[in-house]
């Protein structure tokens, strides 16, 4: 990714979006609600009320405080509200059971539809559009300028993405695993473990220092604990629907003391977290961050690619 096209694009989605006043994912938004309210009925029950299902499956809120708190702390927020980790499983997934291309898009469409257009699944749907665009065409794009440009095309429909926090830490996390693995040179687990969790921290600095976890040991406690945790969910996920197709089994008193453990044990296992930043926080200050960091780790990675064409 060279500088020229970038300081060349992003004038003209400024334009675009903010004098334009462009959304075209409004039209959308009826259909999204509805669809969102019948998932969040399948995944809901006053009888669980502190299961996850329905915010990790639908993207739905988590009301009560104690717990968003621990996941928070814990690291696996990001987790529950639907990112755009959600979507590349469910694309591991199709691609799997070899879905073509066309049908996978329509697929996680109607997921996007269900998670009522949370911002970080529009900007994970252009991004692998683009990628398949870039694969189709040859043009051989590397994995921060498909995140890159995918950013842009999303400023570029919806001009309230410009307000969304979470599209521009969904934003800023995907360019730091992108350029971590650009980064590694070699294939070494504490490498691989390490180097996307420092990435993430550097891109995420403005936030945390202001409004998060400015000590790196929520990042760390967050990549061990996810994919456990994610299991688990999964795992509650499936029962939920076995209930709802067969209802003469119930699992509501298995789920709940489940959750209650799970809670339970990230409220010792958080303890050792220094408390969360309570600052006011300037998404200003934060794209002009990512700005100067995105060409940082571009001529970084530039640097590491003549090493190693050297050695």
């Amino acid at each position: 990714m060279t500088c020229l096209p970038m300081f060349i694009l992003l004038p003209i989605v400024l334009f675009l979006s903010i004098y334009t006043q462009i959304n075209l994912i409004r039209p959308l938004e009826p259909a999204a609600a509805r669809i969102h309210a019948h998932c969040v009925h399948v995944f809901s029950d006053a009888h669980r009320p502190h299961d996850l299902s329905a915010s990790f499956i639908c993207g739905k809120k988590v009301t009560h405080s104690a717990h968003k708190n621990l996941l928070q702390k814990s690291g696996l927020y990001h987790a529950i509200v639907v990112s755009g980790g959600h979507f590349l499983f469910i694309e591991s997934l199709l691609k799997r059971i070899q879905l073509p291309y066309l049908a996978r898009m329509v697929v996680l469409l109607f997921y996007y539809l269900a998670t009522h257009l949370q911002a970080p699944g529009l900007r994970c749907l252009m991004q692998l559009n683009l990628g398949h665009i870039s694969q189709r065409w040859h043009l051989k794009l590397s994995s921060p300028v498909l995140c890159f440009y995918s950013g842009l095309a999303c400023l570029a429909i919806n001009v309230d993405l410009w307000q969304s926090l979470s599209f521009w830490l969904s934003l800023a996390v995907s360019l730091a695993l992108a350029f971590a693995q650009e980064l590694k040179t070699q294939n070494n687990k504490a490498i691989s473990f390490f180097l996307p969790l420092i990435c993430i921290y550097i891109f995420l600095i403005p936030f945390n220092f202001t409004n998060g976890y400015l000590h790196p040991l929520n990042l760390v406690l967050g990549a061990i604990f996810l994919y456990p945790f994610c299991i688990f969910l999964l795992f509650s996920a499936g029962l939920i629907l076995g209930s709802r197709a067969f209802p003469t089994l119930s699992f509501d008193s298995l789920l709940e003391p489940l959750n209650n453990m799970v809670f339970l044990f990230l409220k010792y296992s958080t303890q050792i977290v220094p408390n969360k930043n309570f600052g006011s926080f300037d998404l200003f200050y934060l794209w002009i961050y990512l700005l100067i960091s995105i060409v940082s780790f571009h001529m970084l990675t530039l640097h590491f690619r003549r090493e190693t064409i050297r050695e």
